[in-house]
């Protein structure tokens, strides 16, 4: 495996990966135990963010559980051999016969986080630690080297040549330029904050590490500051309510939190602030009329989230796609594993249960509780102390019968709502969305949803004498729509789906079940004829296919509900190393012809000759694995 040098300045990678969570974990894996990256030399790099790998750190709270089968982990689903496997990790740290012997199946997300990390560890040399993300910028040829293109140009933007990421070392001021051919981004969502809440957090939450505002993106990280700040509270009440009954004394004193949502984060969240916070009152409120536990039964499991129904989603109606997303949203969406219900409802019930005086225990008096408040959503949040460390005042609205509206004071509010993805909320991307166009937020209006509709029924049910030509037709159509491939690249406006729309034609696709001549082998047997698909512009271009940006994880209205879960990264990393290594090795096979000294800034990349003899003889390595590549990476 060939890695180019960290140090090395100005070098061209393969790919640059964004982020490095499972999904660029699992890649990264995928890339080291191909051969066929191997011999064609690949180099790839990922930065990351955080000065060291974690997996959901805020919500790494005791006793949480992973929602998924441990089979389902970074490599098994593409290769059960690895020795990256959940398994081989238990075996390689003793513990296999201590989880075998376990009642649970199912491992913690403790658990879990440790088999990441040792994963990751073992990846150490193919990443980048505390890099912040400032810019990616398309670069096309000029001359003999590369300049910037000028996105802020009135006419069509030019189409790239490769790709300079530009980021900034965690810390420091300190900027580092890398090049790359390609670019995958798996980032992770944005925090999705409800509109009564919006102006506080962005103002507050986001510059102020003291804030009562909590979205369960950064919940154990910002209690360990919150902490102090509540338990100052609860000390300076202890005088307040004198005068009053004993038990309008007892309430007066107590905290009050509120928890902001119905599902799986906000009912930890609120269990965890109870065990942390005993005298406290913890409010859950939610819009729906009851917690509803999420269904995790094989029948559904299989039909939303086996690797082929990514397939069967893809190549569905904008409507089928929707009606699929409603209907399996139950096993993902605002629901709660059962056993966690189970100990919730078990915590509520046993405090409502009353003993006489002479037996209760001495603090049972002054022990907190939980409250749910269903149907009701928050019309208006306003900041009491009017600072950053202040409570807050929220307005209400029940439509439950007998359940009252009003305003109600909290010490503290903890968001679980969740988070939204997508190409479109990525700042560092916004930049390129003349260049593609899903980066446009509007861009996928209904029109343009209506359109697809219209256009793939008619593709599909016009009269053609070839068939795999008018399948061709329907893929370029949907790429036009949707803004991205079925192997998860971005459409650019360059791409014959967008110059072409009315006749396209891929001369290296293959019909339904046929293989690639990159295919595995393994692929879904729908999936051949779009994953990595190329076209004749593409291939017609003086350097091969062009340079691509991958999107992993925002993609759930195209390519379904398992897109930002665990379920799919191994499989995923499958697809994406072939369609991957299908585009470095076109790239390098068109290279070979002029070989060129390569120059960026006005710098060169290496020597003349020797870049010559290097391009020269990984060609022919490109040679030697072009057959390897027909039976699998």
């Amino acid at each position: 495996m060939v890695i180019i040098a960290k140090d090395e300045p100005n070098k061209v990678y393969d790919l640059i990966g964004l982020g490095y969570g499972p999904a660029h974990l699992a890649l990264s894996i995928a890339l080291k135990e191909s051969k066929t990256a191997e011999e064609l030399g690949l180099s790839y790099v990922f930065l990351e963010r955080r000065e060291h790998f974690a997996w959901h750190p805020a919500l790494l709270l005791p006793g949480s559980q992973l929602q998924v089968s441990p089979l389902k982990d970074l490599v098994t689903l593409r290769d059960p051999t690895s020795s990256f496997s959940f398994i081989n990790f238990l075996h390689s740290t003793g513990r296999l016969m201590k989880y075998i012997n376990k009642e649970q199946t199912i491992p913690s997300r403790r658990e879990w986080t440790a088999y990441l990390a040792w994963s990751a560890e073992r990846m150490k040399e193919v990443v980048e630690y505390g890099q912040i993300v400032v810019a990616v910028k398309p670069m096309v040829a000029h001359a003999d080297s590369f300049r910037e293109v000028d996105l802020e140009s009135q006419e069509q933007v030019e189409k790239p040549d490769l790709f300079k990421v530009v980021t900034r070392k965690v810390g420091s001021d300190q900027e580092t330029v890398r090049f790359a051919r390609n670019i995958s981004v798996a980032v992770g969502g944005v925090a999705k904050v409800p509109p009564a809440f919006e102006e506080i957090y962005h103002r507050w939450s986001a510059t102020s590490s003291s804030s009562r505002l909590v979205h369960s993106s950064t919940f154990v990280p910002s209690l360990l500051t919150l902490e102090p700040i509540l338990r100052k509270i609860e000390v300076e009440r202890q005088g307040k309510g004198q005068g009053e009954s004993e038990e309008a004394a007892r309430e007066a004193k107590r905290l009050k939190l509120a928890v902001i949502g119905g599902g799986q984060s906000s009912t930890e969240m609120t269990m965890y602030l109870h065990k942390r916070f005993p005298n406290a009152i913890v409010k859950m409120i939610f819009r729906a009329s009851a917690l509803v536990p999420s269904d995790d039964s094989s029948f559904v499991n299989s039909a939303a989230f086996d690797p082929e129904r990514t397939d069967e989603f893809w190549n569905a109606s904008e409507e089928a796609r929707e009606e699929w997303r409603r209907e399996f949203k139950r096993t993902n969406y605002s629901v709660v594993r059962a056993d966690l219900l189970n100990e919730l409802n078990d915590t509520i019930y046993e405090r409502e249960i009353e003993l006489p005086d002479d037996l209760q225990a001495p603090d049972e008096a002054e022990a907190g509780r939980i409250v749910l408040a269903s149907n009701t959503v928050v019309r208006k949040a306003v900041v009491e102390e009017g600072a950053a460390g202040g409570g807050y005042r929220l307005d209400l609205v029940s439509s439950k019968p007998g359940q009252a509206s009003g305003e109600e004071s909290f010490d503290a509010v903890f968001l679980g709502t969740g988070f939204e993805r997508g190409p479109w909320k990525l700042d560092f991307l916004k930049p390129l969305e003349k260049l593609y166009p899903i980066l446009n937020s509007g861009w996928k209006s209904a029109e343009r949803e209506r359109e697809e509709s219209v256009e793939i029924s008619s593709a599909t049910s016009s009269s053609s004498s070839n068939f795999d030509e008018d399948e061709e037709d329907v893929e370029r159509r949907r790429e036009r729509v949707r803004g991205i491939t079925r192997d998860y690249r971005l459409v650019s406006i360059h791409s014959p789906a967008f110059q072409n729309p009315q006749h396209v034609r891929s001369s290296s696709s293959t019909s339904s079940g046929d293989s690639t001549p990159f295919s595995t082998g393994t692929s879904s047997t729908s999936s051949s004829q779009t994953l990595a698909s190329g076209d004749e512009e593409e291939e017609d271009d003086d350097d091969g296919k062009p340079p691509s940006i991958y999107v992993l994880g925002g993609n759930e209205a195209t390519h379904g509900l398992s897109d930002s879960l665990l379920s799919i990264v191994a499989y995923r990393s499958g697809e994406q190393t072939r369609s991957l290594l299908e585009r470095v090795a076109a790239c390098t096979s068109r290279r070979a012809s002029a070989p060129a000294a390569l120059k960026i800034s006005n710098k060169l990349v290496s020597n003349e000759q020797q870049e010559e003899s290097k391009i020269k003889a990984r060609i022919q390595e490109a040679a030697k694995s072009l057959a390897a590549l027909t039976t699998g990476a």
